[in-house]
């Protein structure tokens, strides 16, 4: 019965797994809501103080938020509301955000509604590219086709297109010709709104059937839209739309531009959902590829697929489970040297009973199989078997004694139950209290703690239930016990020399506990002095790119100029390095969340070969390409963004200014930027405030304007209407919706002298010059107006060489420099961000978590022992496995971070797990009556094989992980580096300092309370 239900659990499991969602991180709530509100045409401060202000007033007293950021641009508004970590009910925040969005009254009319939306982490699954050599309308209609195809496949969010352009029918005025008919523009578009339109007239009742009216106004035809009556003349003649203006069957003007390999093209990025499997996106994907390459494709077209995310995940879970494989295998014969092929079978059922339980549980909670997770499953490879090898050996070993399977099964296990909970238990407080991590990276490591709770949930079930039945069952007696070719035979030798080494420290236990602690003390002085603490290590770059900006009102046309060089440089690189080069006019991304469109930005990307297909890493790709542009002329900015494993990182320098002139902003970023430039080892300086155009601001006489019968709507129209050019109505032809465009035509829209010849019709029907109410004043205006906390702001951020300066050491020089500024400059003020504010937070999270882990590790062996001294003593291997820390992390030549402090805490309830089974030993040995010599002895000596077993097989189940096999994740190795080392390390001192401390700690109970415990 036993067999069949773990039979059962291994099927359920296989199935669950591969009907799981395989993705490299989670999808988590970031806990941030944008709002976005449209307004074309107008200038970032208009939509400032008409839109963004208002909305920032008004949600500004919703509780639990942490920071408001907005950037106002030319023609819309983008809030961004963070909360609080881990906030309480988002949903209803968001709620109550758009509530308050929605009272918001004094919004301009003529602006769309704003959209609040949550922000949730999105990527990009893969990115398809057509480019051929057919006209722009053709491959229009194919990318269209295409869409709806990705669209259509399970997972897919949304298709992002970068470099094509909506179909539009432009009616180019002659104002000349418009004078001459005394008409204005807001005729030519009434009378187009007036003409374009198919009007339901209701039912009519014909004898016995029901027919629909529509009164048919709709052009279809070019020609059609040519003969639309503007208005009628005096004579009885008709003023044509051609008589005015040239119609052309055109497309919307170009804001962006794709480019592939030096090609033009256009790109459809597809984005994943919060639920989708990247894998299975991008095997749909590849399976549509080629189904439009069997003949849906025209002669001359290509379809490219690059920035496939599938193939990072793969690799990156392949390695995972390479090292898995390993450790099991390392485990098993390390199982095998010490208890026999038998017990270590029985011992190995476990694992699969474990991690299937533990796989069902991932699936009840709605944890994808990703990096993470699968990392706390090979985490924990080693450490699932320590119980089941702590009573299978105790049960072997009574075995050994003369004692039938299925009595020394009940007596084996029921001697070590409590201590094997204990342990367990002490393991599982060392990993749940990460869940204290706050924020975005707590929501990522969250995930680690939680699955291995699962596993050593299941382990347990699993060894003091099932394995019990195994071993009455199975087990039989280790014959020729002490021969030196058996199982077991050489560890008699082994725990002799132990045993002698052992008499010796407890003979100078004073002087051998002293001098470890000093050292362990030592250990950890050298790591908080000397040793630099990074968030996250420097790691290979997998796809890196380059954004630059050339200077704002750049035409699109000279930005695509400057990206062609760079592609140039891009593809002179080796092929065995580059996969593909794709280059972005009018778009880029100048930080992990931060895109920008503009005529003046450009990027390129460069996807990097299989990092088994190449022989470089890729930061030497990164560094000759950076040589390589570095006198490329034109952009006033050059900034480079490299893509690593990991969860998305701030940059290692990242200072708001806060205040209200620009001015002044400018001034202090600029004396931050030098001097952050003068610190050896910074690089890509950068800040946020982009002068924008000149504006050629309107000024209205509102009096003389009301005066001629005149208001600022209808000025404010004719003139968006004349340069920008107003939709008059739209047109049907095969499904596709084209609008009419109606402008001025190009050579009467490129000088100022041409917006005052406009000419305006007032109330009465009559024109008036623009010159009888208004003025034209030049101003240089702003590309986009950055906010922060409701106050103006410009970010300083730079990235740093790690080998040469950290981010807490960078940003310790700055604070201590700009200490003064809020007295320097009254008023403004420098809030330091990035990596930097990450780091403490987490190092304060992490701290907390240390703390309460051992607080529950203590309580745990207190509840055990009932003693208050006795836990201490167990506890004393956690300051030891710090010894082992320091040394293999010095020795490594690798920084202490972020995923270290993860493996020390989980490593403090991990290596208390053998001193704790060896005290309780110590304890059952003086209860039957024994010296605290003798009681030790026999501990040691009974204790020292599942000691040396369960610690081995933690190590070696770690070991390729820690060492980088198989290509292992770089990102994560530290942790795995921590328990191993540290573990190491402990073992051995754990075995020759406990038995000390207890002899110590029980000489001071003598002297002072007369008793011993």
């Amino acid at each position: 019965m036993v067999n069949l239900l773990v039979i059962l659990l291994a099927v359920a499991a296989f199935f669950t797994y591969s009907a799981m969602t395989k993705e490299k991180f989670p999808d988590v709530s970031l806990d941030e809501v944008w709002v976005y509100t449209a307004y074309p045409g107008v200038s970032p401060e208009e939509i400032e103080r008409l839109i963004t202000i208002p909305i920032e007033d008004e949600v500004a007293g919703i509780d639990g938020i942490d920071d408001i950021t907005s950037v106002s641009f030319e023609g819309y508004s983008q809030i961004e509301i963070d909360f609080e970590a881990n906030v309480e009910d988002f949903p209803r925040k968001l709620q109550e955000i758009q509530n308050r969005v929605n009272r918001v009254e004094d919004l301009p009319e003529d602006a769309e509604t704003p959209e609040v939306e949550e922000e949730e982490w999105t990527t990009i699954a893969v990115v398809a590219s057509l480019s051929g050599n057919i006209s722009e309308n053709g491959l229009k209609q194919l990318s269209d086709d295409l869409e709806d195809d990705l669209l259509d496949i399970p997972g897919v969010d949304a298709v992002n297109a970068i470099g094509r352009r909506d179909r539009e029918i432009w009616i180019e005025v002659d104002p000349g010709r418009l004078e001459g008919y005394e008409l204005s523009l807001a005729d030519v578009i009434l009378s187009l709104r007036n003409k374009n339109l198919d009007v339901p007239g209701g039912t009519l009742g014909s004898g016995r059937q029901e027919l629909l009216v529509r009164t048919m106004g709709e052009a279809e035809r070019l020609d059609q839209i040519e003969r639309v009556i503007i208005r009628s003349t005096t004579e009885g003649g008709h003023v044509y739309l051609r008589d005015l203006a040239e119609v052309s069957d055109t497309f919307e003007e170009a804001t962006t531009e794709g480019r592939l390999n030096g090609e033009k093209t256009i790109s459809l990025m597809v984005m994943k959902s919060k639920s989708g499997d990247t894998v299975r996106i991008v095997r749909a994907v590849k399976e549509l590829k080629r189904e439009y390459e069997k003949g849906r494709l025209p002669e001359g077209v290509t379809l490219t697929l690059t920035n496939d995310a599938s193939i990072d995940i793969s690799s990156n879970l392949n390695a995972l489970y390479g090292n898995g494989a390993l450790g099991l295998l390392l485990v098993l014969t390390v199982l095998c040297l010490f208890v026999g092929l038998r017990p270590a079978v029985l011992t190995a059922v476990g694992l699969p009973v474990a991690y299937s339980i533990a796989i069902l549980l991932m699936q009840y909670f709605g944890i994808t199989i990703n990096m993470l997770s699968l990392f706390g499953l090979i985490l924990v490879l080693g450490i699932v078997v320590d119980d089941a090898i702590i009573i299978c050996e105790n049960s072997c070993r009574h075995i050994e004694e003369g004692r039938t399977p299925p009595e020394a099964a009940v007596i084996g296990t029921k001697e070590v139950t409590w201590p094997v909970i204990a342990a367990v238990s002490t393991t599982a407080a060392a990993f749940i209290p990460l869940l204290l991590m706050t924020g975005t990276l707590g929501k990522f490591f969250g995930i680690i703690p939680k699955v291995v709770a699962f596993a050593l949930l299941a382990s347990l079930v699993e060894a003091l239930f099932i394995l019990p039945s195994h071993v009455a069952d199975f087990a039989k007696p280790i014959q020729s016990r002490g021969n030196p070719r058996t199982a077991d035979g050489w560890l008699q030798g082994l725990t002799r020399h132990y045993l002698r080494l052992l008499n010796f420290a407890l003979d100078r236990r004073y002087l051998c506990v002293s001098s470890a602690v000093a050292l362990a003390a030592g250990c950890i002085a050298f790591a908080y002095l000397f040793m630099p603490f990074v968030l996250f290590p420097a790691r290979d770059v997998e796809e890196f790119g380059v954004t630059i900006k050339m200077p704002v009102g750049t035409k699109l046309e000279e930005t695509g100029r400057v990206v062609a060089q760079l592609e140039r440089a891009a593809l002179q690189l080796p092929d065995e390095d580059i996969f593909a080069v794709i280059g972005r006019v009018g778009t880029g991304q100048l930080a992990d969340y931060d895109f920008r469109t503009g005529t003046h930005i450009g990027q390129v990307v460069l996807d990097l070969t299989e990092r088994f297909d190449r022989e470089r890493s890729g930061l030497e790709v990164v560094n000759e390409y950076r040589a390589a542009i570095e006198d490329i002329p034109g952009p006033t900015e050059v900034n480079f963004l490299e893509w690593r494993e990991g969860p998305p990182v701030e940059p290692a320098v990242e200072i708001h200014l806060r205040g209200e002139e620009f001015e002044v902003l400018r001034a202090i970023a600029d004396d931050i930027k030098a001097y952050i430039a003068s610190i050896e080892g910074t690089r890509d300086i950068t800040d946020d405030f982009e002068p924008g155009k000149h504006e050629a601001r309107i000024i209205v006489d509102e009096e003389k304007a009301h005066l001629m019968g005149l208001d600022m709507a209808t000025i404010g129209y004719n003139i968006r209407y004349a340069f920008d050019g107003g939709i008059a109505s739209s047109i049907h032809d095969q499904g596709e919706e084209i609008d009419l465009r109606v402008i001025l035509r190009e050579e009467s829209r490129r000088d100022l002298e041409d917006l005052e010849e406009m000419r305006f019709r007032n109330r009465t029907g009559a024109l008036v010059p623009f010159g009888n109410f208004g003025r034209i004043e030049r101003k240089p205006g702003y590309s986009n107006i950055n906010r922060r906390d409701r106050k103006r702001a410009i970010t300083v951020s730079a990235k740093v060489d790690e080998e040469v300066i950290t981010s807490v050491e960078i940003n310790r020089l700055l604070r201590e420099r700009y200490q003064d500024l809020g007295t320097r400059y009254p008023g403004y003020a420098l809030r330091f961000s990035g990596e930097y504010e990450e780091t403490q937070e987490q190092v304060v999270a992490l701290t907390k978590a240390f703390g309460v882990a051992i607080l529950l590790i203590y309580a745990i062996l207190g509840s055990l022992f009932r003693s208050f001294a006795m836990p201490l003593v167990v506890m004393l291997a956690v300051p030891f496995s710090f010894i082992g820390v320091v040394v293999g992390f010095f020795v490594m030549g690798e920084p202490l971070g972020l995923m270290a402090v993860i493996g020390i805490i989980g490593l403090a309830g991990i290596v208390v797990n053998n001193s704790l089974i060896l005290v309780d030993f110590i304890n059952s040995g003086r209860e039957a009556g024994l010296s605290r010599r003798e009681a030790t002895l026999r501990a040691c000596r009974l204790r020292l094989r599942p000691i040396l077993l369960t610690s081995i097989t933690t190590i070696f189940g770690l070991l390729p992980l820690a060492i980088g096999m198989f290509g292992v994740s770089a990102f994560l190795s530290p942790i795995a580096v921590a328990i191993v080392w540290g573990l190491s390390f402990a073992t051995f001192l754990t075995l020759l300092l406990v038995p000390g401390l207890y002899a110590i700690v029980d000489d001071i109970a003598g002297w002072v309370g007369g008793t011993r415990f």
